[in-house]
């Protein structure tokens, strides 16, 4: 079993903006930002039409065809020091997302919705759910905004209605950095995320952190444990995007979840492996960050990385199976 534990697919307006935001490069921010306007019509471009031919090939144990995806520039696959020029490449569209799963050989997908404004919060939970009733391979979490009155509703709304999870993307709806994690305004999220038993997947992709070499987000994110010794909580990104290395070490060992999203191939192997034994295999998910990454590039760099087959079956998918308790 694969289960793709950070994937983005986005609904069809907001797909539109994303599309749109990403068409000349990624310069760090993202629709709704707070210091930064969403695209407007004219700025969004067309997309080249993707060459999405199906295979049954997947897994660690079998060979892959050419990515689904046609990205503008390749995901980089050297280890960065800084943060990459990032382009789409990977599904943007549930079309697309479903395509690519079955070429791949994705069984399951999380589906991670980021909205960076209150206005958005609503409707894109609602398809999440939506597509997730129509289909089962896909997981709905949910996107609460911390600076949406209403947020509370929103949880409790989108729980009764199916939600298996919630994805908390702060650095894209304050200014605050990773020190907003341990507010009074997120203090009071995590505790009704923890009473409502349903994990969190927290981003922890921090501008001002990327290639500083302290710890910022992981830290803000072991207070958060100590706080709330129930909540289920997913660092993503190995606990520090493009801070790896002093942002990522100090919360392995922890009792998190981690997520590799966009990590295979930007962090050497080794190191890799060595982070993935000290905190443990079996709390570490596989995720692409898909469209962010090419999902077959990043599965390919995990399968070449040296593990075990029970440690690799495990990341791929028993473990993220086990918390949503699916049959694995």
């Amino acid at each position: 079993m694969i289960v793709d534990a950070h994937a983005h697919i986005y609904p069809p307006d907001l797909a539109r903006v994303i599309l749109g935001r990403f068409a000349g490069g990624f310069n760090g921010s993202m629709p709704g930002r707070p210091d930064e306007p969403v695209a407007t019509d004219d700025q969004i471009g067309a997309r080249p039409a993707a060459d999405l031919n199906e295979s049954d090939e997947h897994d660690c144990h079998h060979g892959h065809d050419a990515p689904v995806t046609v990205p503008t520039e390749p995901a980089p696959t050297e280890p960065a020091i800084e943060a990459p020029a990032m382009r789409l490449a990977g599904p943007v569209t549930l079309d697309e997302a479903t395509v690519s799963m079955d070429r791949i050989g994705v069984d399951r997908s999380w589906i991670l919705p980021v909205a960076g404004t209150p206005k958005w919060v609503r409707a894109t939970n609602d398809w999440v759910l939506e597509t997730a009733r129509k289909d089962d391979r896909f997981t709905p979490f949910v996107s609460l905004h911390a600076r949406d009155p209403e947020w509370r509703d929103e949880l409790e709304r989108t729980v009764a209605a199916g939600a298996r999870g919630v994805k908390m993307h702060v650095a894209l709806q304050v200014k605050e950095g990773s020190d907003f994690l341990v507010s009074d305004e997120m203090s009071e999220i995590f505790q009704a995320i923890e009473r409502a038993r349903i994990p969190v997947v927290c981003c922890t992709y921090f501008p001002n952190e990327v290639g500083s070499g302290k710890a910022g987000a992981s830290l803000r994110l072991l207070d958060v444990l100590q706080q709330f010794p129930r909540l289920r909580l997913v660092a993503a990104h190995m606990g520090a995007m493009f801070n790896w290395g002093a942002g990522s070490e100090p919360i392995l060992g922890s009792r998190a979840y981690l997520d590799l999203a966009y990590v295979p191939g930007m962090v050497d192997p080794k190191t890799l492996v060595s982070w993935i034994r000290a905190h443990g295999a079996d709390r570490i998910l596989f995720g692409t960050d898909t469209p962010y990454a090419d999902p077959q590039r990043i599965l390919d760099a995990f399968c070449d990385l040296p593990l075990d087959e029970d440690e690799k079956a495990a990341i791929l998918g028993r473990n993220a199976a086990a918390m949503m308790g699916e049959a694995r």
